[in-house]
């Protein structure tokens, strides 16, 4: 018996009811692009999307869509046609071209050049939006912010000591189902950590007024700066640090957090070069200390 094309019939029955070729491509890819528009991810990254082999591949915690399109495809294809719009908003263009990435590291240095008289002053409303917008309190959590001009090395940042944990001993097959689950849940925390800090790159609207006394160039600078990033990260990953979970600006870490455990209440310590940064860190830190309550209780299985 010859094997049934189900691709092909579609697209014959989607022609023969008039509809035109973009449609039909619509229907059938996984990730959804708006036709009235050229900007398309990298290939690599669509292949991991289309075979679900990215660090979310499979995770339960996703729902089902009930097509053959992954729910990581729907999401991302979301995520990629608001950064678009994002892009050519701050940017004032039509069309993305890629180029435009080349001019990420001077619009880097002119924000620092601004930055660099002002830096208390922008430290210290890092922290107050970051507390307010999640309504973190004082009294008992600590929060340090610094801006820095050199390359974020990790000198100078309490580190956690790498050890080699004894693994815990997996005696049936219910033990490793249960951790591996754990292993899922953490990623997917780790996904909403990000997707939450990603939030700080655009909060630096929500202080507009403060900004544009210090210099009223930093809102268009800003937004050029971290929308073009955010896409970088989708059309040219290999300037990204090779894809979603590499490095900022190519492998130098533009912003870094750790969580302090050490005191009476525990402290969020982040550092950025540069103001829109320095949120994004802070609310990493944030969330990492709220998904700190998912681990496991034995330090073993954590």
């Amino acid at each position: 018996m010859s094997k049934i094309n189900i691709k092909k019939i579609t697209h014959q029955i989607l022609k023969e009811t008039h509809y035109v070729d973009s449609e039909v491509k619509r229907l059938v890819e996984g990730i959804e692009y708006d036709p009235q528009h050229p900007e398309r991810m990298h290939p690599h990254i669509e292949k991991e999307l289309r075979d679900d082999s990215h660090h979310l591949g499979g995770n339960k915690s996703l729902p089902r869509t009930g097509t053959e399109q992954h729910y990581s495809e729907k999401l991302a294809s979301k995520r990629f046609k608001d950064l678009v719009a994002k892009v050519k908003r701050y940017w004032g263009v039509e069309v993305v071209n890629p180029r435009m990435a080349m001019e990420v590291m001077q619009l880097l240095r002119q924000a620092m050049m601004i930055e660099k008289d002002h830096t208390e002053a922008l430290e210290q409303l890092a922290i107050d939006l970051v507390r307010e917008e999640f309504d973190i309190p004082e009294d008992q959590v600590d929060m340090e912010a610094k801006l820095v001009q050199g390359q974020i090395s990790g000198e100078g940042m309490q580190q956690k000591p790498k050890e080699n944990p004894e693994m815990p001993e997996l005696e049936s097959e219910e033990d490793y189902d249960r951790l591996n689950s754990e292993v899922q849940k953490r990623r997917m925390l780790n996904a909403i950590m990000q997707g939450a800090a990603k939030k700080g790159h655009y909060m630096f609207h929500m202080v507009e007024d403060e900004l544009s006394n210090i210099d009223p160039r930093l809102i268009g600078i800003y937004g050029k700066l971290m929308s073009m990033t955010d896409l970088t990260y989708w059309m040219i990953p290999s300037m990204a640090g090779g894809g979603g979970d590499g490095d900022d600006s190519g492998g130098m870490k533009g912003g870094r957090e750790y969580l302090d455990l050490s005191g009476d209440k525990p402290k969020i310590v982040a550092e950025a070069w540069i103001f829109p940064v320095l949120l994004n860190e802070l609310i990493k830190g944030s969330m990492e200390l709220l998904a700190a309550h998912g681990l496991p209780e034995d330090e073993r299985e954590a």
